[in-house]
């Protein structure tokens, strides 16, 4: 019996943990803190329209760099792009790196809007 309930609270748990607060998100993307919004970047998925559209309208002006250890020296845009590459399971028409690409900003915003995550603008 005892290891049923430990099962049972290890499934529960595991379950628990998986399931994205889109509260917690959203504070993580607004934030001015460049870790911060990078780690609300990272907790998106493809259900996640708000994420998506929260991305694709502030991808322009975000230079700020990272200093924590798994993120070090990237970009918040390098990280947006990253997710949108994710999401979409689509690669861009130009390689991603730091540099800002247009082209491939366009890229995601089309396949955006033809996904229904943004209204044609």
């Amino acid at each position: 019996m005892k290891h049923y309930i430990t099962w049972i609270i290890v499934i529960i748990l595991f379950v628990s943990c998986q399931e994205q607060n889109p509260k917690e998100i959203y504070n993580f993307l607004s934030s001015r803190n460049s870790d911060s919004v990078m780690r609300g970047v990272a907790k998106l998925n493809a259900t996640d329209t708000f994420g998506v559209q929260f991305v694709l309208n502030t991808i322009y002006n975000d230079r700020k760099i990272s200093h924590r250890a798994e993120l070090y020296g990237q970009n918040v845009y390098q990280v947006k792009m990253e997710a949108l590459k994710r999401i979409s399971k689509l690669d861009p028409p130009n390689p991603m790196n730091s540099t800002f690409d247009t082209l491939n900003v366009e890229f995601y915003k089309n396949w955006a809007i033809q996904s229904g995550y943004l209204k044609n603008q």
